[in-house]
């Protein structure tokens, strides 16, 4: 699950491609015994970063692409840079000096905060590290997955689009969830995902 140029196509899901080729990924998972285990990553130091010359990212491709690293099934591993949207081509230019300067910058950065937010949001819902994973609906902007384990439930709705989605209710099948991004109870036909925002709701009733 790299999302860096000549690996695998997910470079391309996020830089106006379809969440549809993610499926063909992961129905692969029963290959393995717990895919759970799995390292999923979006940078590292042997191909061009997610921020290249030959591919520029935006700030909206940064946070969806985060989006879908921190809730789906395996362990984000995020490599230095990716919180100020380094630039890198081939190695070693995807190897840049990252230094005090960087340090700084990315304490200010939205990239740097919203990864801080995701992380605590993993850290708060256990199904997010160690649940199973079900995937209900995938279109070209949308994908809505279950994480489930003997105690925990969430649904999970990515939006990578211009403009908010409204869910079909028979993806859900509850009346009533919290929601772990806004800290809310939302009623299922009242539910919204905004543009380029995710939603991780818990079934309450």
């Amino acid at each position: 699950l790299s999302s860096m140029g000549m690996w695998g196509p997910l470079e391309r899901v996020f830089k106006g491609g379809s969440y549809k080729d993610v499926l063909k990924i992961l129905e692969n998972d029963y290959k393995y015994s717990d895919p759970t285990y799995l390292v999923v990553y979006p940078d590292n130091h042997d191909k061009p970063r997610f921020n290249s010359s030959k591919s520029p990212a935006s700030s909206k491709q940064y946070i969806d692409m985060l989006n879908f690293y921190f809730t789906v099934r395996g362990i984000p591993c995020i490599y230095y840079g990716t919180e100020i949207m380094m630039q890198g081509d081939d190695d070693p230019d995807n190897r840049r000096y990252l230094g005090t300067d960087g340090i700084k910058k990315g304490k200010k950065s939205k990239i740097y905060k919203h990864i801080k937010m995701l992380n605590a949001l993993r850290k708060k819902v256990s199904a997010l590290r160690y649940g199973k994973q079900e995937n209900l609906f995938a279109s070209d902007d949308i994908f809505v997955f279950k994480r489930y384990t003997d105690k925990d439930t969430v649904f999970v709705i990515l939006n990578k689009s211009d403009k908010a989605y409204h869910p079909e209710l028979e993806y859900l099948k509850y009346r009533i969830f919290y929601d772990y991004v806004t800290g809310r109870k939302v009623k299922a036909e009242n539910i919204t995902v905004k543009p380029h925002a995710l939603l991780v709701l818990a079934p309450l009733e």
